[in-house]
């Protein structure tokens, strides 16, 4: 089954092939969880929102459009799932559980210092963002979605989405000035 398109994928998986469907979601999990841990900023939230969002996935194939891709679909569940994880989860806390994707393999001590330094800066700024604002500037910024189907996405007309990215990319840029001055 790993060599079937995704478009083949969901065909069986329409018609109760549930072998189809645990290859499809296995595709597209990772995906998943990178968007949900995005909007919620911390790893048990985002593995939460990810399941509900296979869940999700799994109730609902039967009602995808097979014309459609499958990918921004799954991805537009994902938001959905993890902003109504963020409307039940509560306080928002800034994580430090994420895997260091900027991590320096040169063996320089000081690279690795400040690539460690500059990550940390990041995710305390995107910490400091609403999951809205996560979620449309993680979908517009990160994923290259357009204002169209980052409303779509987050289930808001477009100049939501356009004040969510503002005000996003307001507080991120006061939050990582002091970067630009040599440290956070």
């Amino acid at each position: 089954m790993q060599t079937m398109s995704d478009e083949q994928l969901v065909g069986l998986a329409q018609q109760g092939d549930r072998d189809a469907l645990g290859e499809l979601l296995g595709r597209y999990r990772q995906q998943v969880f990178a968007v949900t841990f995005r909007i919620l900023s911390r790893r048990d939230e985002a593995l939460d929102a990810t399941q509900e969002t296979l869940l999700r996935a799994f109730r609902y194939i039967g009602g995808f459009q097979s014309s459609r891709s499958f990918g921004p679909w799954i991805r537009r569940v994902a938001v959905r799932a993890a902003l109504d994880q963020a409307k039940r989860g509560g306080k928002e806390r800034p994580s430090n559980q994420e895997p260091d994707q900027l991590a320096d393999s040169s063996g320089d001590p000081y690279r690795q210092a400040v690539r460690t330094e500059l990550a940390d800066a990041i995710r305390l700024a995107f910490a400091l963002l609403s999951p809205s604002q996560r979620a449309a500037f993680s979908c517009k910024e990160i994923d290259g979605m357009d204002t169209r189907r980052t409303a779509r996405a987050m289930g808001c007309s477009q100049a939501t989405v356009r004040w969510h990215l503002y005000q996003a990319k307001k507080r991120l840029a006061q939050a990582l000035a002091g970067c630009e001055r040599g440290g956070p």
